[in-house]
């Protein structure tokens, strides 16, 4: 193998605003801290951030129809 020959990134695959100062994470972590603090188990947490996930990028998905 030749030196310097190796994969070089340039940039991070992490979309904008996911950095760990952002405010849309420190948002999302004020929630699950709510979530935790009212009793919601780890697991509950994950299925309602999923569904809400799915439902939410399902419908972005989903053309609207004409009126």
């Amino acid at each position: 193998m030749r030196q310097g020959a190796g994969t070089f990134v340039t940039r991070s695959l992490a979309a904008p605003g996911s950095e760990p100062d952002s405010p849309r994470r420190a948002r999302l972590a004020e929630w699950m801290r709510e979530a935790a603090a009212s009793g919601l188990t780890e697991q509950e947490v994950s299925t309602l951030f999923d569904t809400v996930r799915a439902h939410t990028y399902a419908a972005a998905r989903t053309p609207a129809s004409p009126a």
